[in-house]
Order: C-alpha cells, then structure tokens, then sequence
C-alpha cells in the first residue's frame, strides 16, 4: 500500500474553491472545512487494493433503477429499533437509508476518497452560513416529506436537536453539550447558537454515528411506534425488521432530498454474525456487499472470487483497555503502565491481524489526517513494549500483589467478529503466563455491552477505539477526556476513563477553538503524549479492512468507516452489468 497515496488522500485540506463551490458562495462554512484537517481530492481515488480488483472509480454509464441489494450487515444491533433513548450505532446505521440528515459525509461516492472529512449538503441547500464569531449557524433546508406524506420543515430539525440534546431520556446529550440553542425562524430556516466555537461544526452535524442526527418525525416518535419501526424522510421506506437477520426495505418513490434517487427497488441488510458464513456467502454469490474482513479472510475469498471488486483501508484504530481513573487500583498510574507493558504487541500483529498490524496508541496511528503518530515515535516507546520485569517493579511500587485479578468485560464475536475477541484474549493470556494479571473475559453482545460506552463498568474494560478517524475528531476528544468544571465525571459520561486533568482540559478546550491546522496539531500532539505518560489507554495493534462489492454494483464506493455508523451513500448505487 502506497503512503504517497495516503499521504495525497489524507492530508489535503479543502480548497477554498471546492469549499466556495459546494457552499455557493459560503466563505465561513469553507474555513470550517479547512480547520477541520482535509477532504479534498480532485483525483477521484477511492480505495486500494493488494493484489486484488481495485473497485469503481468512475460513474460507470446511466444509472439504472431496479433490482433488490443484499448487504451484509455486522450482525443484529439488538435493543429494537428507537433513535432516542438508545445509543445504538447498529440502528442508527439501519435508520440512515430511512432518514436524512442536514448534512452527509462525501465518502461512498466513487469521486470522492474512501476516507474523509467533507461534508456535503443533504435536506440542506447548502452548506450553512457562519457568523464571524463562529457562533450562530443557518441553515436554509430543501423541500421533503416524511414517509407518512408530511411536510419536513425547520420546526422538525428543532424538534429533533431540541429532543436529543436536552430531553432527559435522551442518549445523545453529551454529543451537543457545545450547543446552546435552536430556533426555526420560518418552515425552511434552523438557526443554531453555539456555546463556543467549535472548528469540527459542520462535521458534527453530518449524519454519523457520533452524533445521532437523523431528523425524526415527532408523531411517530410520540406514539410509540418508533420502538418497531422506523420512518424518516429518507430514500428507502421500512418494510420490516425480524432480528436478527433481516432488515428489509423498499424504494421511496417520492423522494424529494436528492431526485431521482435511490436506484435500488429494495435493500436488505443481513444481520448474520457468523463469519464462516459471511465468506461463503460472499463466495457463493449471496450477497453484493460485504461487512469488513480481517487479513485471512480476505485472502480466502480472493482465491474463489477473482471478479470481486476489494476496498483495503488501514484499520480505523485498535481495541483499547478503558481504566477508570478514579478506582483503584487502576488510579495508579503505574498499574496502567504494567499492564501496557505486560504483552507482546508483535504477538498480536502475527496472531490476529494475519502479520499486517502495526502497534497503536490512544490517538490511534490511523487518524493520519491530524498526523497522529506511532507509539515507537513518543518520548515514552518504552511503555508499549514487552518488559514483564519492570511491569512487574511498577505494580511492587504500586502496593498491588500481582497477578491483578479483575472481570474484563469485552464484546463478543457477534459484534464485530472473533478477531476483535481473539486479541484481547491474547492479551490476558499472555498477563496470566507473564504473571502480571489474571483477568476474567466477560462477552457480552453489543446491547448488553451498550451502558459501557457510556461508563458503566467497575473499572476495566477491552472496547473499539475509532476516535481519531471520527471526521469530528476535537469535539470527540473532548467528550471522551474532558471534565466538566473539573469535576470528575460520574455515569453516563462520554468520559469513560473517568479522568479529571486541568492541564489536560485546558488543552481539550484549547484545540476545539483552534483554526489553524499546524497550530491544531501542536496541540494534538501535546495531547497524545500525555495520553501516553498516563497510559489512559493501553492499546492493541491496527490491521488492515477489505471491503467487498459485486460488479454487478456501480457507481458504488465502500468507504473505510462504512462500518461505523450510517451508509446514506447507498443511494447513489445501481446495478448494471458485472
């Protein structure tokens, strides 16, 4: 894999013509955009492969309507199907062909690259006007209707920030803790006044799973139906959900957003969690798209399918251990740090990323956008390699006997896949033969793992770690370390470590306002160097993710956090000839 093309896709920033383009006219709303660390990629690159059919790159002839799209799903979410008091990504990823959002990211399209922060205007016209300050946002919204024939207007976009921001049964609060207020001046205006500003704005309020913004229709939420069902003004309508294997739904005739569009006469998305089954499905024909497949995997598929068209990424972060830092004996620095050096990383790379994995860190070596850096490059390397010696003198010096005996509550391979549960059980294999800990694995399915995200847990945790390729990267960081007023958080909190540092804060709310990229990435450094002194996280090691689509496909991108929240760009597909 080539880094002069990482390099060119990754750390462009958007132009000021593009942004001028794309906003007709909006200078405020492009200096966002090019505060916010790239996106910009007149090449039209969309992916690389490894030996394998690189996918389409260009829109290959007229777009077709008709036809049923089988995807292959994660597995089933779980937990039914409601937007508000659940912070379920696997829904909002199912409620992203069923709603829009304001704005969408521009990956999935063929002439935009496969990893990006550009926004692009969905129920808005275009991107918002910005106030000098930075700190009022307008948005003018297009004509749409809600599956149940209603007008969308502003009052709906009000209704549904007003709701997931400030109403007590909300899951999404601490997402727009930097917002102040809506109004809906007239049907087709939304005003936004910000706290502060914020230079990650626009990213925020694009349709991903962070941040939870598909516009609801209030009736249906009110009544209760939203709990079974799903109505949004999106391009598909729901047929039905039978968990967990099927989601299925069927084109919206009427839809007003973006006309002429979707292509696909139905969608079904599989919520098969086996992953023998996934590549024979894929093998067999069963399936156009695919969830993402580790290294050996791959290779598999590759030996039956020479046809298949493969998108390869670097893996969007690694697993990472969450400790709280305000329960012993995880408090103890020195305990988080024994434990990070406490296995063998290289052993990782070999056993569960099929050789192809490189070492992480907290903020992950895979957010290059923000030139986020391996952890053989911070002042303190030596924390990240194997020294059971020293591990062993820094839990002495802790006052903790070891081996450590804790439950370590992990998903499990329904989730993501077995890789995910393959690694942390290395881990904990390797701290029991080393005499450093002895751990209990807890697996749990992503719903029975869900409270965690938001800092239910005792005092450890092995859970994913995609901060530092979210395209809100600086509100995302913010949440996950800041402590409000200085006080140590308490559940639910995205503050899931449970760390409360004034310099660390100052530095979080520093970056936030920061516009200027070099003087943004001064700042991010500081921040994953003392990350790494304090081994908030101990990390495991990235890997590489293919993608797959049938020829059969075109127009069709499958970007490198397709995984991670929604899929809007579905709609721009369609079948023609393999």
């Amino acid at each position: 894999m080539s880094n002069n093309y990482w390099d060119k896709v990754l750390d462009k920033r958007v132009t000021r013509r593009r942004g001028l383009a794309i906003a007709g006219g909006g200078a405020a709303a492009a200096a966002f955009l090019a505060a916010c660390g790239g996106g910009d990629d007149d090449s039209g690159d969309s992916g690389t492969t490894n030996g394998g059919t690189t996918g389409s790159t260009t829109d290959p002839g007229t777009p077709t309507v008709g036809g049923k799209l089988v995807w292959q799903g994660y597995g089933d979410p779980g937990g039914g199907l409601e937007l508000i008091k659940s912070r379920n990504a696997g829904v909002l990823q199912m409620a992203s062909l069923t709603h829009d959002g304001l704005l969408d990211f521009a990956y999935g399209q063929p002439k935009y690259p496969g990893i990006g922060n550009e926004v692009l205007p969905s129920l808005a016209q275009g991107l918002p006007e910005i106030s000098p300050d930075k700190l009022t946002v307008t948005f003018k919204l297009k004509p749409a209707k809600f599956h149940n024939g209603r007008d969308l207007t502003s009052e709906d976009v009000k209704w549904t920030y007003d709701t997931l921001a400030f109403a007590t049964e909300s899951a999404w609060k601490n997402d727009f803790n930097w917002i102040n207020s809506f109004e809906a001046p007239d049907k087709s205006t939304v005003v936004m006044k910000l706290k502060s500003p914020n230079a990650d704005t626009l990213e925020s309020l694009a349709l991903k799973e962070a941040a939870g913004v598909a516009i609801l229709a209030r009736e249906h939420h009110e009544s209760g139906a939203a709990e079974k069902s799903l109505l949004g003004s999106g391009p598909y309508t729901f047929v039905e959900y039978n968990p967990p294997l099927i989601m299925s739904y069927k084109r919206n005739p009427n839809y007003m957003t973006d006309p002429g569009k979707p292509y696909f006469d139905a969608i079904d998305r599989l919520g098969t969690s086996d992953s023998e089954k996934k590549v024979a499905d894929i093998i067999a024909k069963q399936v156009h798209v695919t969830y993402w497949f580790p290294a050996e995997e791959r290779e598999r598929i590759k030996g039956q399918r020479k046809d298949i068209n493969l998108w390869q990424y670097p893996r969007a972060g690694a697993g990472n251990l969450y400790m709280r830092q305000d329960v012993a004996p995880f408090s103890d620095k020195r305990v988080r740090q024994a434990l990070s050096m406490g296995y063998d990383r290289q052993l990782l790379i070999n056993s569960v990323a099929g050789g192809e994995g490189q070492a992480d860190q907290a903020l992950s070596r895979s957010g290059t956008a923000w030139e986020f850096r391996g952890p053989e490059t911070l002042p303190r390397k030596d924390l990240y390699a194997l020294n059971v010696a020293e591990a062993k003198k820094l839990l002495a010096a802790a006052n903790v006997t070891a081996p450590m005996k804790f439950d370590l509550p992990t998903w499990n391979s329904t989730v993501i896949g077995q890789k995910f549960v393959d690694e942390i059980t290395s881990i904990t294999t390797q701290w029991r033969n080393n005499g450093i800990a002895d751990a209990k694995l807890l697996e749990e399915t992503f719903g029975q793992f869900a409270p965690r995200f938001v800092g239910t847990y005792d005092g450890i945790q092995w859970g994913p770690n995609v901060t530092s390729t979210l395209p809100n990267v600086g509100i995302s960081i913010k949440d996950k370390y800041y402590a409000a007023g200085g006080v140590t958080p308490k559940s639910p909190t995205l503050n899931v470590n449970y760390l409360n540092n004034a310099s660390m804060n100052t530095l979080l709310e520093k970056q936030l306002g920061e516009f200027d990229r070099k003087a943004r990435i001064a700042l991010f450094r500081q921040l994953e160097e003392f990350l790494s002194e304090e081994m908030v996280h101990a990390s495991g090691v990235t890997g590489t993710l293919t993608y797959m689509t049938d020829p059969i496909i075109k127009n069709a991108q499958m970007p490198r956090d397709a995984y991670n929240g929604p899929v809007p760009w579905m709609k721009h597909w369609w079948f023609g000839k393999a």
